[in-house]
């Protein structure tokens, strides 16, 4: 059933005439401003974005688009024009249609240090410090690329909070990779409204992801979307 649903899927991309239909890992490997059209599965859902997933877990994507009717697991197409927004690839400006049917992803375990992997396009990277003060040195970081996969991991929370004029609420994480945020801050950013504390060692399942540093351009840091403060489950609560 699947098989017959990504056949019908790549037959509507060739139907709209988009230059470079491809798999979700071939679209993120062109250039800013190719007309793209791919197949996956929703695995994050906003009202004006989505992630998507293909069904063997190589590759995701964000897609900036109008998601009004539709729900997590749907496989769906997704057109639009390939771009990178705050260090991720995105296919932006999209039209995603529904290709009928569900294909529900399972999240991929692995290690902080491992989240987004040692490449990204856009000319940024994820770098890890190794050392201390003026001796250390910055390193690419290690592991596959997997920004836009569904993932899980585990840690310790060393820091929450909130800001109010965005209505945002992340903390950081970290499981021991000691992986360097912003600022020199330890862990990975987890973008979530889930009440934990300082010192809860939480299990987390989002989509891996990225963003520019606040303090170098340059240089991406890790961050998780989870799905919905469910996705976070504390393992052992502070005490």
């Amino acid at each position: 059933m699947i098989r017959t649903v990504i056949v019908f899927c790549v037959m509507l991309c060739l139907v709209w005439n988009t230059a470079d239909s491809s798999t979700i890992g071939e679209a993120k490997s062109l250039s800013d401003g190719s007309q793209v059209c791919v197949i996956g599965s929703v695995t994050l859902l906003e009202p004006a974005e989505c992630y998507i997933e293909s069904a063997n877990r190589s590759s995701g994507i964000w897609v900036q688009a109008d998601m009004t009717g539709f729900a997590m697991g749907d496989l769906v197409t997704a057109t639009g024009t390939l771009g990178t927004a705050d260090g991720e690839r995105a296919i932006q400006s999209a039209t995603v249609a529904a290709a009928g049917g569900q294909a529900a992803i399972a999240p991929l375990g692995m290690r902080n240090a491992w989240l987004g992997g040692f490449a990204t396009a856009g000319g940024a990277c994820l770098r890890d410090y190794f050392g201390a003060g003026i001796a250390g040195v910055w390193r690419a970081a290690a592991g596959a690329p997997n920004a836009g996969l569904l993932v899980r991991t585990t840690g310790t929370v060393n820091a929450v909070y909130y800001s109010p004029i965005t209505d945002a609420h992340w903390f950081y994480i970290d499981d021991g990779s000691g992986v360097v945020s912003d600022y020199g801050d330890k862990g990975i950013i987890v973008y979530s409204s889930a009440d934990v504390h300082q010192g809860d060692q939480v299990t987390v399942t989002g989509v891996s992801s990225a963003e520019t540093s606040l303090d170098d351009a340059g240089r991406l840091v890790r961050t998780i979307r989870p799905r919905s403060a469910e996705d976070v489950r504390i393992v052992r609560a502070s005490e």
